[in-house]
């Protein structure tokens, strides 16, 4: 069973291009992931599908996101792995205390879909999970799993800033599978 539901390319304002051409990354730069929150419109919660559908088609600003991951477990992939996505720009936010070491260049976001006010819900933690590992083992020199809020202090993924016990607890778990998939995957110790 693949890890990735749904794929659609993003609109090029989502990610890094020159002269109208995607800019690649080796997966060797990829240093972090980082956790977002996709923000609810009217109250209704967003799917991994209709996010990756509006970065496709909709979206008007330079703003990105790899993944989304829904409450159902659905994942998307709307930014290529080896593009470098307009996620965690300081524009308008304070420099977060891993500024100086998690950028856009380095970094895969993922943006968790229905957690303004509920809990992710197990189907997404294990997709989570599972997503984590797909990184790690594709990407192995990740070192840090980070919220966007210690990139730039940008109050995302919300529940998580105002929750801090909340966020340790979901990065304990991710570091686990970090730790997990680079002693598999690469035979190293984080």
């Amino acid at each position: 069973m693949s890890v990735i539901d749904y794929k659609k390319r993003a609109k090029q304002n989502s990610y890094y291009c020159m002269n109208g051409k995607a800019v690649n990354r080796p997966h060797s730069d990829i240093e972090a992931i980082v956790i977002h929150n996709v923000g609810e419109e009217n109250g209704r919660e967003s799917t991994a599908k209709n996010n990756v559908d509006f970065f496709a088609n909709g979206n008007q600003r330079s703003a990105g996101a790899h993944f989304f991951i829904d409450r159902d477990g659905r994942c998307g992939r709307s930014v290529w792995m080896k593009n470098s996505a307009w996620s965690v720009g300081k524009v308008g936010y304070e420099e977060g205390s891993y500024y100086k070491k998690v950028n856009n260049f380095n970094s895969i976001s993922i943006e968790l879909c229905g957690i303004m006010r509920k809990a992710p819900s197990e189907a997404q933690l294990k997709k989570l999970d599972q997503l984590v590992n797909y990184i790690c083992k594709h990407c192995k020199n990740i070192k840090w799993i980070v919220r966007h809020y210690d990139v730039v202090k940008k109050v995302c993924p919300e529940r998580y800033v105002t929750n801090k016990k909340e966020w340790l607890e979901l990065q304990c778990r991710l570091l686990g599978v970090m730790q997990k998939a680079m002693k598999k995957y690469h035979g190293k110790d984080v």
